[in-house]
């Protein structure tokens, strides 16, 4: 009898857990699902097609500003706005992603 409400107990934790797994999968799904990103190809269509500002002059100022290295930039539509994403690697080798809207190049807040 033991025995078996120790194994009820577990089966009860693990459905549980699986549960909670399942919800902060969906989560991601739908914060992917609002933002699209573009290829280089996209993304060079849409800076002259929007008359956006150039990812370079963002990168170039947001390195030396940041005294980091640019690892690369892209360009999504995340809940309407254009947005792009730079990741850059500082001094220090931390990873910092940071976010600018695409049409005025001012940065936003952590849009994911």
């Amino acid at each position: 009898m033991k025995i078996l409400i120790v194994v009820s107990c577990c089966a009860f934790v693990t459905v549980a857990q699986a549960g909670e797994l399942t919800e902060e999968k969906e989560h991601r799904a739908e914060a992917q699902a609002e933002r699209i990103c573009f290829s280089a190809n996209s993304t060079r269509e849409q800076v002259v097609a929007q008359h956006l500002v150039p990812p370079f002059q963002i990168i170039q100022r947001e390195s030396q500003q940041r005294k980091a290295e640019s690892l690369g930039a892209r360009l999504c539509r995340w809940k309407g706005q254009l947005v792009y994403e730079i990741n850059l690697l500082r001094q220090d080798g931390h990873v910092i992603h940071v976010y600018f809207n695409a049409t005025s190049g001012t940065a936003m807040a952590d849009a994911r």
